[in-house]
């Protein structure tokens, strides 16, 4: 049984703003990768969910579990078209929002991480012995 014409049309166009929704996560999760370079793999690992999640998403629920290869160029489509367009106006954004989050934690973190090093250097200095205690009794 076939598709209208304007269904046809609707899932393209629901396909295209899963797409877009894609690339904007994509896009929040690019800043981050740039800041901390060695949590990039975690970064792709929330990307990957958030791509099969979508695809499962358009190919159970939007098109009632019939993937047309309309609805994979409405994806693929919706996210070029983000990524070429807002993404170059959003990334920059998220990237400064990042940025001042990690200044504002180290800021909040650094009494802690002081606290630390007293700690630290105080156990250094009067537990670095305690072999010694023990051969000496």
């Amino acid at each position: 049984m076939e598709q209208p014409v304007s269904l046809q049309a609707g899932t393209f166009l629901l396909s295209v703003l899963l797409g877009c929704g894609l690339g904007f996560v994509e896009i929040v999760l690019r800043a981050p990768r740039r800041l901390m370079p060695r949590l990039s793999w975690l970064m792709d690992l929330l990307l990957g969910i958030a791509i099969t999640y979508g695809v499962l998403y358009a190919l159970l629920v939007i098109d009632g579990g019939r993937l047309k290869f309309f609805d994979a160029a409405g994806i693929l489509l919706g996210a070029w078209l983000f990524l070429k367009t807002l993404g170059r106006l959003l990334f920059p954004l998220f990237l400064s929002l990042f940025r001042a989050a990690g200044m504002l934690l180290r800021l909040l973190a650094s009494p802690v991480t002081k606290i630390l090093i007293f700690l630290r250097q105080l156990a250094k200095k009067y537990f670095s012995t305690w072999r010694k205690w023990g051969t000496i009794l």
